[in-house]
């Protein structure tokens, strides 16, 4: 199982998918975990997935 992308590596994916029209994230301000649990994206997605996966909540 690949591991979680940095932040960094997911504001770059995010901005691919998106450019400037996606919805404003920020690591520094805490809107990171707040846009991951917002948006409906598929990279979102993913990675809130893999991280439930990781912390048990889905088997």
């Amino acid at each position: 199982m690949d591991k979680e992308p940095t932040f960094e590596e997911f504001e770059r994916l995010h901005d691919e998918l998106f450019g400037d029209q996606g919805p404003s994230i920020s690591s520094s301000s805490g809107n990171y975990k707040k846009h991951l649990k917002d948006c409906g994206c598929w990279k979102c997605d993913t990675i809130r997935f893999r991280r439930w996966i990781k912390d048990g909540r889905i088997s």
